[in-house]
Formats: C-alpha cells, sequence, structure tokens
C-alpha cells in the first residue's frame, strides 16, 4: 500500500505567516526560505566604550547623535547614498509603530490622505531632521551600499540602516575589525504614545523557491526543496551564511555572533508586531518616485512637507 501523499507543511515547521507572500488566488506558488529583519546597526562595542545606550524614542535618537556629533568625530548616521530606499525601510517603521495597521495599509491600499496622514508627516520630519542637525555622514548620497557600510564599520558612522544580510555581505570588510560587535535593533518609538511598542519591527521571508511543473526534473526540484526546508537543512545555511531561515528551531543553540543573536532577539521580542509594507512592491512607479523623494530629503533638496504633498499627489494620481 503507497503511503498517503505529504505536502511540505507536512515535513517542515515554519513561522507562521512567512509563507503568504507566495500564495496566489489561493496557491502557494513560491516558498519563502531566509527570514529578514530590517532595523538600525551599530557596534556594541563602540556603544560599550562610550556608555551610550540605543534609544528608545525618536527624540532620544537625536538627543544621542547630538552627543555623538559634540563629543566624537564619528558622524552620527549613514545610508546606503545611491539606494535611498534603505532609509525608506525607517520611515516604514516609524509609521508602523506611531499609526499601527491602519496609517500603514493607507500606505499599501494608495488611501487619500496615505502620505499626509500625521503618523507619515512626523515620520518624514523625523528623518529631515537627521540632515537639518547635520547628522549624516558627510558625502553618503554619493555611495554605494558597500561603500557606505564600508565606512560604518571602519568607524566614520555610528547608524545604519539595513536588512539582516548586513553581515554575510560585509564579511570580507569584517576579517580586518574583528572587534567590531555588530547588532541590530528596531527603529526607536516615533514618539511615547506610539500605537505599537517600541519592539516592533519589519521582518518577513524572502528569497524564493519556484518548482515548475512542466520543468524536467520535478521530482528533483521537490527533494531539494525537502532537504532546504529539513531543520538539517536549514541550520546548515544559518551557519554558513549567518542568517535566519524560515525553518522554526533549526537555529536553536547556535552561537554565530552578535549580529545573528540580535536578528533572533529582535523577531523574539516583536511578537506578532512583525510588519512588511507592500507599496513599494506592489506599485513600481510609487517605488521610484518615492525613493527619488527620500534622497531629496535626507539631502535637504525637499522639507518633509513639501514631501508629504508630491507623493500624495503621485498616489492619488497612480
Amino acid at each position: 500500500m503507497a503511503e498517503p501523499a505529504r505536502t511540505l507543511a507536512d515535513l517542515a515547521t515554519v513561522v507562521p505567516g512567512s509563507q503568504l507572500e507566495g500564495v496566489y488566488d489561493g496557491s502557494q506558488y513560491s516558498l519563502k526560505y531566509s527570514m529578514n529583519v530590517n532595523g538600525v546597526w551599530y557596534n556594541q562595542a563602540l556603544f560599550d566604550e562610550h556608555g551610550w545606550e540605543y534609544p528608545q524614542t525618536w527624540d532620544d535618537m537625536l538627543a544621542l547623535c547630538e552627543t555623538i556629533k559634540s563629543d566624537t568625530d564619528i558622524a552620527p548616521w549613514t545610508y546606503q547614498g545611491l539606494y535611498p530606499q534603505y532609509m525608506r525601510s525607517v520611515f516604514d517603521q516609524l509609521v508602523f509603530k506611531s499609526g499601527g495597521w491602519d496609517a500603514l495599509l493607507k500606505l499599501d491600499n494608495l488611501a487619500e490622505d496615505a502620505w499626509t496622514q500625521e503618523p507619515a508627516v512626523t515620520a518624514l520630519q523625523a528623518l529631515q531632521a537627521l540632515y537639518d542637525n547635520g547628522y549624516i555622514m558627510e558625502g553618503t548620497e554619493g555611495l554605494s551600499h558597500t561603500e557606505a557600510q564600508t565606512f560604518w564599520i571602519q568607524g566614520d558612522a555610528v547608524f545604519i540602516p539595513c536588512g539582516s544580510w548586513l553581515e554575510n555581505e560585509m564579511k570580507d570588510v569584517l576579517e580586518g575589525y574583528p572587534e567590531f560587535q555588530m547588532v541590530v535593533k528596531p527603529t526607536p518609538s516615533l514618539t511615547a504614545d506610539d500605537v505599537l511598542p517600541q519592539s516592533a519591527v519589519q521582518a518577513a521571508a524572502g528569497e524564493d523557491f519556484i518548482v515548475f511543473a512542466n520543468g524536467k526534473n520535478v521530482q528533483g526540484g521537490k527533494e531539494y526543496l525537502r532537504m532546504l526546508f529539513s531543520q538539517e537543512g536549514a541550520r546548515f545555511f544559518s551557519e554558513a551564511t549567518k542568517s535566519l531561515t524560515v525553518v522554526e528551531g533549526a537555529a536553536e543553540g547556535l552561537d554565530l555572533g552578535s549580529a545573528f543573536a540580535s536578528v533572533q532577539d529582535a523577531i523574539a521580542n516583536a511578537g506578532g508586531n512583525t510588519f512588511v509594507a507592500r507599496y513599494a512592491g506592489w506599485y513600481a512607479d510609487l517605488d521610484e518616485e518615492s525613493r527619488l523623494q527620500f534622497g531629496m530629503l535626507l539631502t535637504g533638496e525637499t522639507t518633509a512637507e513639501e514631501m508629504s504633498e508630491s507623493l500624495q499627489q503621485f498616489t492619488n494620481e497612480l
């Protein structure tokens, strides 16, 4: 008697909700594998040296930035200048914490006040304050992602936004800085009155895998996915890349350094307060226009108020 057919869900325990983005018209067309956290990164060894504490609110962030600017020759912030969407992820988190799901879904669903609602305008003002106060490393806007990240590792800036692929992407540079203790935290709360706790974070599964129905070796593709989503396969992936997978429990007990541990902590501390902003992925034109506008905001070419009105008009037309 043949064994009953078993689905991947029968064979692997994955993070709840991690596969929803691969569902189209009710059917699962792709499987997501890596578990990514977007947040604010810094060097814990540098914080210990100066006695700094990670800020819990944006006012705390600005106060720490002023201390850094006044007491050191280090820039408080840098970002991946040619790709300002990295700072857009900071905006997304500020909006989510401040206004909750209602505010975020307005952005995703092109609401008539998506960009002019209070959480969005206040979040843009928060980012503008980094430029207005001279807290962004000089020349940042001309840097690629790896160039900005290299300056950050070398100690030229304290904070940088990125996803949890950062350590693996910069592993060659990090070899020259063994004392660097890379950690990630969710953005500070926008205000003390935020709807959601400071621990809320942007976290999502990525890296799609697909087995094509008309492929030359469909069964081989399925077996490959079974290996990937096994406890052994997922653990090997984490050991090789220092990145989490969606397979629950696969990384348990692994000691892969401060960055990996901080990503695990961020997901655990967030609990159910994780999200993904969809608007940039759903609307290519809005993705391009918002990238442009965030770049202008962070270089003083526009203001938060001007940007909110401009993007709202763009959204309405879209």
